[in-house]
């Protein structure tokens, strides 16, 4: 049995949330400020896009 704290294949798994942030920044990437989600910028930047569709 393998040790979960010394498996390095943990390490390697991607994180769901970094794959919806990264996906989230290419639909709004006015959102995100020094690589931080700007939570204002984010509403200002739905509101447009459903202004537009």
């Amino acid at each position: 049995m393998s040790d979960p704290q010394n498996d390095t294949n943990l390490a390697a798994s991607p994180n769901p949330a970094d794959e919806r942030r990264a996906q989230l920044a290419a639909l709004i990437h006015e959102a995100f400020s020094e690589g931080k989600l700007d939570l204002a910028a984010l509403k200002r930047g739905l509101v447009s896009t459903l202004e537009d569709w």
